[in-house]
């Protein structure tokens, strides 16, 4: 599956002039290409979106092909983007949540020696100036939506509403006062408890916004939701993002 998928995005990304890098190879033989994507901005700050860390996870690589082919990248003040479209290429080839050495990798951010495919993607944050990171997963328990959210202490939380706002016209936001023994309110959970995982390592890193979004996990028999309609939602949540920093056109 992973390869047919490379298929799309590398057409995507040729026709629409964005910029496609292969940041390692993984897998046995390394046979596996691991992608960023960067579409130019003309703002000072940036965004970056990661998909795919759980293989089985695929509703978020997806809504990466969707957002490529219809994001208007030429707008004033755009942000620039930065995109992981699937940040663990064996385990998606497989529809495994763990990658060809069994290895659950959103657990090896911190605390852990980094894998290769983690090493790939922490040094390609790290020469870049973003301000929000957004990891998209699928939850094959709840069959709503909902945010783990890592601000730092100065950024307003008007952010992380307006994502589950945009969200809840495809996916209803999860309404349970607490969330794996967290505590949430109307679907967001301010701070989540530390796990090792990509948005956890960013928020160390001290980028200002760090989230976490859970959408219902599509091939669970319990989904209500079908793959296009969890797509449509994600690619709204990012639209929302990238919109806040368009609109702000951060200069400073």
């Amino acid at each position: 599956m992973y390869f047919s998928y490379i298929q799309k995005l590398t057409s995507i990304c040729a026709q629409r002039h964005f910029r496609l890098e292969v940041i390692s190879f993984v897998g046995k033989r390394n046979e596996y290409p691991l992608f960023k994507v960067t579409i130019p901005g003309n703002a000072h700050k940036t965004v970056c979106f990661s998909a795919g860390i759980h293989g089985d996870e695929i509703s978020g690589s997806f809504a990466m092909l969707k957002l490529l082919k219809s994001i208007n990248f030429k707008k004033q003040n755009v942000p620039k983007i930065i995109l992981f479209p699937v940040a663990n290429p064996t385990g998606f080839h497989a529809c495994r949540e763990r990658n060809f050495q069994n290895i659950n990798l959103n657990r090896h951010f911190r605390n852990h020696t980094f894998k290769k495919e983690n090493r790939a993607l922490y040094n390609t944050m790290k020469k870049e100036n973003v301000h929000c990171f957004m990891a998209l997963h699928g939850d094959d328990v709840n069959t709503c939506a909902y945010l783990h959210a890592y601000i730092r202490n100065e950024q307003p939380i008007l952010l992380p509403r307006k994502i589950l706002t945009s969200i809840n016209r495809y996916i209803p936001i999860c309404k349970k006062s607490r969330i794996f023994s967290m505590q949430a309110h109307n679907g967001l959970i301010v701070q989540p408890k530390p796990d090792g995982s990509f948005e956890e390592r960013m928020h160390h890193e001290g980028i200002p916004y760090s989230f976490c979004l859970e959408m219902p996990y599509v091939y669970s028999v319990a989904s209500a939701f079908s793959l296009n309609r969890t797509i449509q939602a994600e690619v709204a949540a990012m639209k929302t993002v990238i919109a806040e920093y368009t609109k702000s056109g951060q200069k400073k």
